[in-house]
């Protein structure tokens, strides 16, 4: 063999092995660039749920408690309210297993019922307790769901899935 053949087929090979080599590396950044833009919409897209189910929290809160020390409380718009806070918490909090990690939604459950409760047998005072019990958890709710929105958009990573099933999730 001439050694111009095997200069001719050592240039060959070497140009297919760099074809090969660049097309891999196109793939993969192709590939990368896919799967980061497609977690970047999702965590886009978590983002902006939580952030409406904490809006849609806060508004429904604050006119259940104004339902509740109305002089003359409309029930059948205080039972709607009731049931639209209810349904954006996680039913887990109700398990005695899940209720420390799930505590703030179990207390809004509980003063809502409670209010409801109270609100149906006479008008309630400003003064009753169970509303700043509401008031509160529910601050602390929106403040633990706000961190994770902040974490999770920070990170552009969903949380662990064995945390994901908080209460801002099941919605």
């Amino acid at each position: 063999m001439s050694i111009e053949l095997v200069i001719a087929i050592g240039g060959w090979a070497f140009s297919v092995v760099t074809a090969v080599i660049a097309y891999k590396a196109s793939t993969r950044v192709h590939s990368e660039t896919t799967r980061d833009s497609d977690k970047d919409i999702f965590v886009a897209s978590v983002t902006n749920e939580r952030a409406k189910w904490r809006e849609d929290l806060r508004k429904n809160v604050a006119e259940y408690l104004k339902q509740c020390v109305s002089p003359t409380p409309d029930m059948p718009e205080l039972i709607r309210l009731k049931t639209d806070i209810i349904l954006r918490l996680n039913p887990r909090a109700r398990d005695s297993s899940m209720a420390e990690k799930h505590k703030f939604d179990l207390q809004i459950m509980q003063a809502v019922n409670a209010l409801f409760n109270q609100v149906a047998q006479a008008p309630i005072s400003l003064a009753n307790p169970t509303l700043a019990e509401l008031e509160k958890a529910t601050q602390e709710l929106l403040k633990q769901e706000w961190q994770k929105s902040k974490d999770e958009a920070a990170t552009g990573r969903e949380r662990s899935r064995t945390r994901s099933n908080t209460s801002a999730n099941q919605v």
